[in-house]
This record gives C-alpha cells, structure tokens and sequence, in this order.
C-alpha cells in the first residue's frame, strides 16, 4: 500500500474497536483498524518524514472501493494527530543533525543507503536499510538493531547479502554521523564519501576475478567464534573461487525475501521494485547501487598464509623487482637454465613444452635446490618470480600433516591452487618427503609414497629445498628436472652480497671503502645472516643520518663474529685480483 491510495482491496473494517497504538506509549487517538501495531509502525517509518504533505489520492481504480479513501483518509489524519509532538520533535532535532535513542525508529527510512563501517577492517562502507529493532542483550543492555544489505560475490554467484548493525543505547542527543550506522545523507563530507564508495564499489567489481596484488592492512576472517583479524603487509592473491572451495563453511550470499504487505500479505510492486534480486549481472549496476558493494574481497595472504577478507581501500599493484635475479649471487650457467625452464613452463616458450607419455602426468618442472642455510635456496625461487611477474605460493613441510591421508588432502589443495594461480609453488625444508624409504619406518615410506604420487599430476613450477641433500630416495630423484647444490658463500660471494646490500636505497649516506668492504668479506657468514646484520648497521646509523664501517663492524661483533683489521683485508683482497 501507498500514501496515494494505490494497493489491494482490505477486508471491511469493524465499527468501533479500540485501537491498536503504534508504539509502545498509549494514545487518545481511535481507529477502525484490526492491524497490529508493528505493522502499523512499520508502516510509519515510511511516511513520518513526509506527514505533513500527507493525503488521500483523488483518483480511484475501478477495484477501489470510495470507503478506502475514506479510510486512509482517517489514518493519516489520526497519525498525524497522534504523532504531532513525535514529528515536530524530531524535526528539531534533524534540524541539528542529532537524534535521541527513542527515535532512532523514525531516523532510518527503508531503502535508503546508510553509513556504516567494516566490522572487520573498520574501513567504511554503505548498506541499503531494510528494517530495524529494539532488543536486550543478555545482560540486559538495550540496543537497537538495523538490518540492510549489501552486493558480494562468493566466486560463483554475485547477489546481495543481509547484514546486521547494532546501536547501543545512549542518554540525550548525540550528532547523527556519531552513530554506528546512520542515513548517507548526514555524512559530514557526504558528497566525498559518495565518491569513494563509488570507487571502491568499481574497483569491487573489477576485481571479481583472481588478482595478484599488494596488501597493506588489516586483513580479518569471520569465524564462528568472531572476528580473528591479521596484520598483512605483502603480497596477496585475490580469489573468491578458490577461497569458497578451501573455506567451504564460510557464510553464503542469502536471498533476499520480499516485503510483505501488512495489508494483504503479498508484496508490493513499490517494494519489489525496490528490492534488488540476488544475482543481479554486476555490470548493470547503477551509481547508487556502487555505493553498497561489498568493501572487501576475499583471498589469500601468500606470506601469512592466511585465508580472509581483505579492505579493497588497501590493495594496490604490485611494485615488481625483476633486477633481483640479476642480483642473485649464482653461477652465469645455471641463473640462465633456471630462467629458461621458467618461462617455458609459464607460457613464454611453449613450444619447448615436454609432456610424459601418459596424459597429465609429468607436466610440471620441478626443481631441488640443496645446501646449507643462507646460500641462496630460497632467493633463487623468489627471484625468478619477480622476474617472471609470477605469485610465489610458498609453505614449509612443517605446516603439512605427518598423516598420510591428511597429507594427501593437504596437498591435493595446495597443488590444484599453485596451479590456478599459475603460481611458483615453494617446499621448504622438504627432507621428510625426500629421504629414501625403508622397511624399518612405515609411515615415513606412507608419507614418501603420497607426495610422489601427487608430484606426478602437478602442473606447475616446484622448488624443493632441503639441507640435507644424500640419502634421497631413488623415485623421487628421477622426477627432479634440475637439481641444484649450494655450498658455504665463499669470500667474493660474500663481497657481492654485501655490496648490494650497500647499493640498497636505505635513505641514508654510505661511507664504506673497498678496503673496509674486503674487511667484512672477510667473515665467515652466510647471505641471510649478511642481511641481518646490515639491518642492524641500518637502524644504529640511522642517528647520524650516515652508514658507515664501524656500525657493520659494531652489528657482527655485538653477534660473537670477529672483523679482521681492514689493511690486513685488503691485502687478502688483492690475493683475489
């Protein structure tokens, strides 16, 4: 039903039965009426900002009897008397953009967009309102509840989702833009707010797909136990697919019901009209309805290794850094057939392409890199994937299950992402799927077995590492394509690390000479402890604004290593000349 008098017949009125109030205070106002309150009340949200301009429609549709106009005649007549202080009371108030507890009912209006923000990021974001009540906590508090929808998309279907906001009870009048949740319209900078969640509203549906990109932010996962939010700063893959599938228990988008009418219990067409219906072709969304998409995606944090929600507020592209395989300290001969193997099988070389005899076995390239710790193992996989702009899915064999069955689950799903991501799949410290079998320990060999088996359907890029690189097993050998043995970082590998590390814009004043270069050469220490140590030298010299030879030589000695005396290490540098 609506104010100009459009809607189904209703059954003939009773003469004179009390009325029913609209809210809980009584009222000296009769009407000929059997409708409940809460529908009634319902039906004053939609028209208590427009009272006084109220009236019956003149015109009539054949099937409209003359006593209904009569009757809706009578109702807003007695509405308006009955709620003459209500009206003007929260006219002043709106006036003065603030609102008192007991009337946060008449502030929201159904269908209206709303401003609220993330429970899980806190970034802001923008609901359709449907409806609102009043409730108690367990313990008693009151507070008033606000359901409204919003656009998401779980990978396969795009559509709305019901979303609840709670205002707990407060004393007098506070700012309307103070509330948890309050209409667009009283944003204090309405117009930029409008324009960002537009934006982000865009970028949504952009990013429906899967994405690569770099996160800077809170990141959460809504559980059944609440929010468990995770700071990520790095690289993330965006994929609604792939995080429904490995999260199947995560909430799906719900239909929406339509708005019945309180008259005859069958929706409107002015409601329906309203209600946007799940699945809507996201390409076909109008500005406002931009303004309610979802303001996270869902994903993959690749260095936390967590699954989530992520603000679209903090993702941006990805700053690649392909002159780190130009860095990577490695023989000419092998950075070369490592770049090779890798474009061939990411597409760049196909007609290199090699399959096994059987078809999807064998297509993968895989890769054992072995050595000791801080050599470059590590360095080589991630290298290449900033030069050949690829996601590097890495985890350690200690995240995966001891058990065989779990294991082959576990792997099954790590495997078929790599592969979707078309990403470099990393195993680090590999040795437990990798030393030979024997008849002594079952379930190693039960272990062994699984991942072999598994190696022979991946598609992708693996990089096995493992400092232990005898006693592997014979089967899993002849499925490595390249293998590749680091050993201890010797004094020239040492110098070139370190003179990158002191090429590295670090934002201060490098103040280092060839012969104090070759003093710190001269210690023997590996690539990630090289590192370390320079982060260390970083943070003392940043006092002075300039990194000098006595604040790396303070980092090594403050960790037990000992710096030869710099003219006594240049002498040993021109040995190498």
């Amino acid at each position: 039903m609506n104010l100009n008098g459009k809607g189904p017949a209703t059954p003939r009125l009773a003469q004179t039965p009390p009325c029913t109030p609209i809210d809980e205070s009584p009222q000296h106002c009769v009407i000929q009426s059997p409708v409940t309150w809460k529908e009634l009340k319902g039906l004053l949200v939609e028209v208590i900002h427009v009272l006084r301009e109220a009236k019956p429609n003149t015109s009539t549709d054949p099937v409209t009897r003359e006593e209904l106009k009569d009757h809706l005649a009578l109702l807003i007549d007695c509405i308006k008397r009955a709620y003459r202080e209500t009206t003007e009371r929260l006219q002043a108030l709106l006036a003065e953009c603030t609102i008192t507890y007991d009337l946060l009912w008449a502030l929201f209006k159904p269908g209206q967009p709303i401003c609220t923000s993330c429970r899980g990021s806190g970034k802001p974001r923008s609901l359709i309102y449907d409806s609102s009540e009043n409730k108690k906590t367990k313990q008693g508090v009151e507070y008033f509840e606000l359901t409204g929808r919003y656009f998401d998309f779980d990978g396969e279907v795009f559509g709305e989702v019901e979303s609840r906001v709670s205002i707990f009870k407060f004393h007098g009048a506070v700012p309307i833009s103070k509330l948890a949740a309050f209409p667009l319209q009283y944003h204090p900078t309405r117009e930029a707010m409008e324009k960002h969640l537009r934006k982000c509203g865009q970028r949504f549906i952009k990013m429906m797909a899967s994405h690569h990109c770099h996160y800077q932010g809170v990141a959460f996962f809504e559980g059944k136990d609440g929010i468990r939010q995770q700071t990520v700063d790095g690289r993330i893959m965006v994929d609604a697919s792939r995080f429904r599938k490995v999260n199947p228990g995560y909430p799906k988008l719900q239909d929406r019901i339509a708005v019945i009418d309180v008259w005859g219990g069958t929706a409107t067409d002015d409601f329906r009209e309203r209600v946007k219906c799940t699945g809507k072709s996201p390409d076909k969304l109008t500005g406002d309805e931009l303004l309610v998409c979802s303001p996270t995606v869902l994903g993959f944090s690749l260095g936390n290794k967590f699954w989530g929600e992520f603000a679209i507020d903090n993702i941006r592209k990805i700053d690649w850094l392909p002159e780190a395989f130009d860095r990577l300290v490695l023989p000419a001969g092998r950075k070369d057939i490592v770049m090779a193997l890798g474009e061939s099988r990411m597409g760049e070389g196909k007609e290199g392409r090699f399959d096994d005899f059987i078809t999807n076995k064998g297509r993968g390239l895989i890769v054992l890199l072995s050595g000791p710790p801080g050599v470059g193992k590590t360095l080589t996989a991630e290298a290449l994937s900033e030069r050949l702009q690829s996601p590097l899915y890495s985890i350690s064999a200690g995240q995966l299950s001891s058990d065989a069955a779990v294991l082959d689950v576990q792997l099954d799903q790590v495997f078929t992402t790599a592969s979707h991501w078309k990403a470099l799949l990393l195993l680090d410290e590999a040795e437990v799927f990798l030393t030979q079998r024997s008849s002594e320990i079952i379930d190693r060999n039960r272990l062994v077995a699984t991942f072999l088996h598994k190696l022979e359907y991946f598609e992708g890029i693996l990089f096995l590492t493992t400092n232990q690189p005898g006693g592997l097993d014979a089967a899993i050998l002849n499925r490595i394509h390249l293998s590749l043995q680091y050993s201890d970082l010797g004094y020239e590998a040492r110098k070139k690390i370190f003179e990158q590390f002191l090429r590295k814009d670090c934002g201060l004043k490098v103040s280092l000479d060839d012969r104090q270069l070759a003093a710190l050469a001269q210690v023997t220490i590996n690539g990630r402890q090289i590192k370390n140590t320079m982060s260390i030298a970083c943070t003392i010299a940043a006092k002075v604004g300039e990194l000098r030879f006595d604040h790396v030589r303070s980092a090594l000695t403050v960790n037990g290593y000992s710096v030869p005396d710099v003219g006594m290490a240049h002498e040993r540098d021109e040995l190498y000349e």
